[in-house]
């Protein structure tokens, strides 16, 4: 084997032993454990340090909640009519560029001996281009060519379609330098339309590119089609937890703007989501590992839109910032929801109405963290200081086991 066998050999490799020492140069200052291909090999052999395994177990909870939560939307039509918007919008806007990009292919044009009349700059175009109207503070530059078919010359000052900006008049000087005036030049003229011609032509793709046609073209794909499909997917999941339900499907009613919710859910739904969401968690304990206890927290908060506030106990009195105001809710899930809105820095929940004589919850707002207390009168019944994480699952209990004690006493007292 000879030199220029090896060299042959060799040559495909060349490439990427020039991309390895620009990545080795280009991560030099960065320590070895925060190179790319070090949090790769973390990830692979799963030998995470803590700030890798706090995020992940972040983005587990997050995927755990967002899962129980997708929950809302089971035997319901509202994932199948996004995915069916998703694919009309996606097939549309791609039909869309491609129509309004077509007649500005001029890859099949045919070729033509031109001659470069005139040659300028100016720092406006305003010649008919995909994007419309005139662009202006630039550096364009400008050719007039004139060509000949079966003997009738034509003349165009458009030798592109799409305007060709550059940073200085210098850098379009130096651009003109191939079409100087009265030289020669390959013009490219439309079969249909002798009259049409250019000087530069594109295909469609690279039309697309030039248009940032192909950005909206992903973005539609990434936004359009898989969030609606993986909501789809993860509903047909709830669903199948009910075998014997999965067909049934309910009807959103849209409430007015002055309600607390944008849609209502029918009873019976709200009941079947309920039952598929915790024949789910049975299924699936498991698959949510460390973040069950989120997944957990979130189903709770979920089955409390289930739970009906019965009788007077729906009108609520609270003290919100000083500001003393009634409420209305349906259900536990709803007076959760409320409170959570509308306290800020503090608040008072009177679940009785003698108020300060009767049970109470009071809620004290700090930067990290927040206080809970349960009140019977002067007698204070419970106090806790929560935290973000679990603590709005824990106070969701203690709103739920207060209002089970009010309901008690007050049959006591008809009793």
């Amino acid at each position: 084997m000879d030199i220029y066998e090896i060299l042959w050999i060799l040559e495909p490799l060349a490439p990427l032993l020039f991309i390895g020492l620009f990545l080795i140069w280009m991560f030099h200052d960065i320590p070895k454990e925060d190179r790319p291909w070090a949090i790769l090999k973390r990830r692979i052999t799963g030998n995470l340090n803590k700030d890798e395994q706090e995020s992940k177990k972040e983005r587990s909870d997050q995927r755990a909640e967002l899962t129980m939560l997708a929950s809302r939307f089971a035997f319901t039509n509202v994932p199948r009519h996004l995915l069916r918007l998703a694919i009309v919008v996606l097939v549309g806007g791609l039909v869309y560029g491609f129509v309004i990009l077509l007649p500005m292919d001029t890859s099949d044009w045919k070729p033509v001996d031109a001659t470069i009349s005139d040659t300028g700059i100016t720092d406006t175009w305003c010649e008919e281009n995909y994007y419309g109207g005139c662009h202006y503070n630039g550096h364009f530059p400008t050719i007039t060519f004139t060509w000949q078919i079966d003997g009738v010359t034509y003349e165009s000052e458009r030798y592109t379609f799409f305007p060709v900006n550059l940073s200085s008049d210098a850098k379009v000087v130096e651009w003109l330098e191939p079409f100087s005036e009265g030289s020669a030049a390959t013009a490219f003229y439309n079969p249909d339309d002798p009259s049409d011609a250019v000087l530069i032509t594109h295909d469609l793709l690279e039309a697309y590119g030039y248009t940032g046609n192909w950005i909206g073209t992903i973005c539609l794909s990434i936004f359009c089609l898989p969030i609606p499909l993986m909501l789809w997917i993860t509903v047909l999941r709830f669903e199948r937890a009910l075998p014997e339900h999965r067909g049934k499907r309910f009807k959103l009613s849209i409430n007015k703007p002055s309600e607390d919710s944008f849609w209502n859910i029918p009873e019976e739904a709200l009941q079947l989501q309920k039952q598929a969401r915790n024949q789910y968690l049975k299924q699936n304990y498991e698959k949510f590992g460390d973040s069950f206890q989120e997944a957990m927290e979130m189903t709770e908060q979920l089955d409390a839109e289930t739970e009906e506030i019965s009788g007077e106990l729906g009108n609520f009195h609270i003290i919100a910032d000083g500001v003393e105001k009634e409420i209305k809710v349906k259900s536990v899930g709803e007076l959760f929801r409320k409170i959570g809105y509308i306290f800020e820095d503090s608040g008072t929940l009177f679940l009785e109405d003698s108020k300060q004589d009767g049970r109470r919850l009071d809620f004290e707002f700090r930067d990290e963290d927040f206080i809970v207390r349960e009140l019977n009168g002067e007698d204070l019944v419970l106090e806790e200081t929560l935290g973000e994480e679990g603590g709005y699952g824990r106070v969701l209990e203690i709103l739920k086991n207060a209002l089970a004690k009010t309901t008690e006493e007050d049959e006591e007292w008809w009793s």
